[in-house]
């Protein structure tokens, strides 16, 4: 897994410092997991997906919510480290797990109410976990199990990767919840856990968005199929609007993460922006010709109707990608720039899940095309990329996992130009996720939680680190696990 990222300019790119003073980078506060701090007797399983945080018993301290392989939900406190909770949603008896990529979700479902923490699991289970704020304790924050139901409406036996969406779907002043399962089955949650309306078509890998594409107050739910549709629904009442097949472009046209809602043009309705797997050549030695596909669509809701925006297949790309693409307009020119990774590997049918070489980071404009792209010598990408402002400049940089020198880690890059401006060492473990951004303390600036695993890959183990940056907070993040604010 040795290597570093590539470019021209190897002076600034070998370094390894996050800053150019010699910083060797933002300070290690805790390690969630780690039993001597946690009070756990074990640490947990690696947690493959993106962690939650929610300021779940209002004491001011964003606690970390993450959903392991180990199947449990652990919530910390990631000052102490202590573990708080741990939430076991439901399995059938013998039920295989690999991974868990299977994001948990936090938030107020209804006015007034104790936070809620909904998690969906591989084996198809919605539950939803209450705060009691009546029990617990100094070290132990006290659960509720709400509800929990598995969603058979199109399968007997459905798995699911794909994490909750919370949302205001019905303008009832409650959230209510987006899901998928893996091989069919779309579906609108109302609180309490009963079926709001399904679809027995599409599913897949990717998270919903609940959003209003075209700034009209009403809320649209947009679900992301591995068949390459996507489809955009009335979120209240569930009935279909219009749909986009990317599969007329490319084979199979697999959309696997969350699409991204954009304004490109600044006129209504807005865009929505995603990646395509293309394996088109499928006979081995031939893998390396694909070049997936990143598309810009739009509809319109009252006459069922779509259309292709862009579409770009760039010759330097890798077949697919599992990186939500990031929009931000960060030179200040009034015009959106689209960042995104592709995942340098074939997948699978056809392959089984072959590397390529090396990845690829870039940056479009709002028309598709391309700024910049630089080369990523690194193993695997199949993590997001962050969008912030991470050092004292008043710039934002991109971070994305690539190692150095064998020790992974997570690199900063500048968005004008893509260069390397810095590297954060994580050494001696290996990162599973991006980092996710966040104020843990309520100080106005960013600590990065980070989900890892030992390098050393004979132990089964997991983590979070928690670094503090010491700079305001001021992220964009590839979030699709959407929450409209309810005031209490």
């Amino acid at each position: 897994m040795g290597g570093c990222l590539l470019s021209s300019d190897t002076a600034s790119d070998q370094a390894s410092n996050w800053t150019e003073d010699g910083d060797s980078g933002p300070g290690l506060t805790a390690t969630l997991g780690d039993p001597d701090t946690s009070g756990a007797d074990d640490w947990p399983g690696p947690f493959d997906n993106d962690p939650e945080t929610y300021d779940l018993d209002d004491d001011g301290i964003q606690e970390v919510i993450a959903h392991s392989n180990d199947a449990d939900v652990h919530i910390y406190d990631p000052q102490s480290g202590t573990e708080l909770a741990t939430l076991s949603p439901h399995y059938p008896p013998a039920w295989h797990i690999q991974r868990i990529l299977n994001s948990p979700a936090a938030a107020v479902m209804e006015p007034g109410q104790p936070p809620t923490v909904v998690v969906t699991n591989h084996a198809g289970y919605v539950s939803a976990w209450q705060v009691n704020p009546d029990a617990g304790g100094e070290d132990e924050i006290a659960f509720d199990k709400r509800w929990e139901n598995r969603l058979t409406n199109c399968n007997d036996s459905p798995s699911m990767d794909a994490g909750p969406v919370l949302a205001d779907l019905d303008g009832d002043d409650t959230l209510e919840i987006l899901v998928q399962t893996e091989e069919q089955g779309i579906y609108g949650l109302d609180t309490d856990g009963s079926t709001m309306w399904n679809h027995c078509w599409g599913a897949g890998n990717a998270e919903p968005v609940a959003t209003d594409l075209a700034g009209e107050g009403s809320v649209e739910a947009v679900f992301a199929s591995d068949a390459g549709l996507i489809t955009v629904f009335d979120a209240a009442s569930g009935n279909p609007l219009w749909t986009f097949d990317a599969a007329e472009h490319m084979d199979p046209a697999s959309v696997t993460v969350a699409p991204t809602v954009a304004d490109l043009d600044g006129e209504e309705p807005k865009e929505i922006l995603f990646t395509a797997r293309n394996a088109t050549h499928d006979v081995e030695g031939q893998y390396d010709r694909n070049r997936m596909g990143i598309f810009a669509i739009h509809g319109d809701r009252t006459n069922g109707s779509s259309e292709l925006v862009w579409l770009r297949e760039p010759a330097w790309a890798n077949p697919m990608s599992y990186t939500r693409l990031v929009v931000d307009d960060v030179d200040d020119d009034g015009s959106p720039d689209i960042f995104g990774m592709d995942w340098n590997t074939i997948g699978h049918r056809p392959g089984n899940w072959e590397r390529l070489g090396p990845a690829h980071v870039f940056r479009l404009d709002a028309t598709g095309d391309d700024v910049w792209m630089r080369e990523i010598d690194t193993w695997w990408s199949n993590q997001n990329i962050v969008l912030g402002d991470f050092d004292p400049d008043p710039d934002q940089e991109l971070l994305l996992n690539a190692p150095v020198d064998g020790n992974d880690g997570v690199w900063r890059l500048s968005t004008e130009d893509g260069r390397a401006e810095g590297f954060l060492s994580l050494h001696p473990w290996k990162m599973l996720r991006a980092p996710h951004p966040v104020d843990v303390d309520g100080d106005d600036t960013v600590e990065l939680i980070t989900p890892v695993r030992p390098a050393d890959e004979s132990l089964e183990r997991g983590a979070l680190l928690v670094h503090d940056l010491a700079v305001p907070l001021n992220a964009t993040l590839p979030a699709p696990r959407q929450v409209q604010p309810i005031e209490d």
